[in-house]
C-alpha cells in the first residue's frame, strides 16, 4: 500500500520498543490437576478415537446378524418407434423387493463379532498405556518445574 497513511494505533505499536526476553519458559503453571492438562494432547485424542472406532466395529458386526432389506424400483417408457415413445400404454415400471437373511455363513459372522470384541480390548489397553505415559510426562514436567 505504497503511500497510504497507517492508522494511528498501528503506528504507535510499531514505534513502541519490544520488551527484552531471555527465552526462558514461563515459571507459572496453569492451575489444576495433571488430568486437566492432558485434555488437549493429540496422542490421547487419537487413542480415544481409535477406541471409539473399535466400539463402532462391534456395532457393525452385530448388525451383520440382521436381515438386509432392499427395495428397487424403475419407471420409464418403451416403444418400437420413436413416435410411439410417449403414447399412452408405452409406460413401463418395475418394482423389486429383496430380503437377504444371514443363515449359512459357517460361523463367519460370530468370528467377526469375536474379533471386534478382541480388537476393542486391545484398543482399551493401548488407550490406558497412552494415558499412563501422558500422566508420567506431565508429572515429570511438573517435578522438573518445582526443582
Amino acid at each position: 500500500r505504497g503511500g497510504q497513511p497507517r492508522p494511528p494505533a498501528l503506528s504507535r505499536r510499531l514505534t513502541e520498543p519490544v520488551p527484552p526476553t531471555d527465552g526462558a519458559i514461563p515459571t507459572t503453571l496453569p492451575r489444576g490437576s495433571p488430568s486437566d492438562l492432558l485434555v488437549r494432547r493429540p496422542d490421547i485424542r487419537a487413542a480415544e478415537y481409535r477406541l471409539r472406532g473399535a466400539n463402532a466395529r462391534i456395532g457393525a458386526a452385530r448388525a451383520a446378524f440382521f436381515p438386509t432389506i432392499s427395495l428397487t424400483g424403475t419407471a420409464g417408457t418403451a416403444s418400437a418407434s420413436l413416435s410411439g415413445l410417449f403414447e399412452p400404454g408405452s409406460g413401463s415400471w418395475r418394482f423389486l423387493p429383496q430380503i437377504t437373511l444371514p443363515l449359512f455363513h459357517g460361523g463367519a459372522l460370530r468370528a467377526d463379532l469375536d474379533r471386534a470384541h478382541v480388537q476393542k480390548q486391545i484398543e482399551i489397553a493401548r488407550y490406558e498405556n497412552v494415558i499412563q505415559q501422558a500422566f508420567r510426562d506431565v508429572a515429570d514436567g511438573l517435578a522438573g518445574q518445582r526443582t
